[in-house]
């Protein structure tokens, strides 16, 4: 029914000139989609990287960890090189966001353990005196803490799995992964301590107080990065003056709660949202909502911990509401795109479908 929206009416005719034109339309958006990584090389390694993830989460699960290193090392850099390369704003400044900050942290640590594991370097000493006051069941009960606003932001974010998309796929990665790890760590311990004896103390999970070290170290560390992630936006409002986007910026042009509550009119909004003109009142209330969304979030992991039917269950759907969003993707590429821009372009020619017989 929607191709019959393209037939002309009975007064115009298809001449050359107009056949022409539609095969350009038609090539200009597929060069599109190509700028943004579709291809077959791309979508061979997105779909090859995807089953490689699974099979080693299913199959080896006490070596999942080394998977989750490995693709920060391939995709991070990427994304960087995208997010720098990014037009008409950098989006580099998106790495300051808690997710990101959250990924730095987990694979500095994962690094750290095995550089003291497993490499005699006298400067790692101080591990040994650090783990004596169990800073590594702080961190391990911190990250485990943390994935609950993570695992969550895949289906509040709309993360969409897109082979051919770097940053979708980076995306996906940072909010989903940390959950698959911590997963591992938690419910096939035994098989990790065996694999790689010194590297991980699960030791003490029978001394772990879900609703005191789950919580309480996840919402220490959000805290310390919500204060220093304030005072930063603080002085930040005009960053996209100076050709940086923030994420901040980015949520406050789509809709957001914070207008309505500074009196701002749906034109005002509109206005400020096409010049990135926000207040640092808005900066504060933004950043309010994200502790109402981010804090409430972790009473999940505190789930996860208790139950590994939950947990699986958690990780099970957000990575299906990813393959959804991936899929009406998909689905938009193949079956809209291109008639949408052969509509705009002959909209003067075109009879609306419903008008058809």
């Amino acid at each position: 029914m929607a191709g019959r929206a393209l037939i002309a009416d009975e007064e115009s005719t298809l001449d050359p000139p107009t056949i022409l034109r539609c095969i350009e339309v038609i090539d200009q958006r597929a060069e599109g989609l190509k700028a943004k990584g579709m291809s077959s090389a791309s979508f061979f390694f997105g779909v090859t990287n995807v089953l490689i993830v699974t099979w080693c989460f299913g199959v080896m699960p006490q070596h999942f960890w080394i998977v989750y290193i490995f693709e920060t090392l391939i995709l991070f850099p990427i994304r960087w090189k995208n997010a720098a390369a990014a037009k008409p704003l950098s989006e580099v400044l998106y790495w300051l966001d808690f997710c990101w900050f959250c990924n730095f942290s987990m694979n500095i640590v994962l690094i750290i353990y095995v550089i003291d594991a497993y490499f005699n370097f006298p400067c790692m000493s101080f591990l040994m005196a650090l783990d004596a006051i169990h800073v590594r069941k702080f961190l391990f009960c911190m990250f485990f803490g943390i994935q609950g606003p993570l695992l969550g932001a895949v289906g509040a974010l709309g993360n969409a799995l897109v082979f051919h998309d770097a940053n979708n796929t980076v995306s996906v990665f940072i909010h989903l992964c940390p959950s698959l790890l911590a997963y591992t760590l938690r419910w096939h311990r035994e098989e990790v301590l065996a694999a790689w004896p010194g590297l991980f103390e699960l030791d003490y999970f029978k001394e772990v107080s879900p609703w005191v070290d789950v919580y309480r170290n996840a919402a220490i560390a959000y805290v310390i990065w919500w204060v220093l992630y304030s005072v930063w936006l603080q002085f930040s409002m005009d960053m996209p003056s100076k050709g940086y986007d923030t994420v901040f910026h980015l949520m406050m042009r789509g809709p957001n709660p914070v207008g309505p509550l500074l009196s701002w009119s749906p034109e005002e909004s509109s206005q400020r949202a096409a010049r990135n003109d926000f207040t640092r009142g808005s900066a504060v209330l933004y950043m309010v909502f994200h502790s109402m969304a981010v804090l409430p979030a972790i009473l999940l992991s505190v789930l996860c911990w208790l139950s590994q039917a939950f947990h699986a269950f958690f990780c099970l759907a957000m990575t299906l509401a990813a393959i959804y969003k991936g899929s009406k993707r998909y689905a938009y590429f193949i079956l809209e795109s291109y008639l949408g821009e052969m509509r705009r372009e002959f909209a003067a020619f075109v009879k609306p479908a419903s008008a058809l017989p």
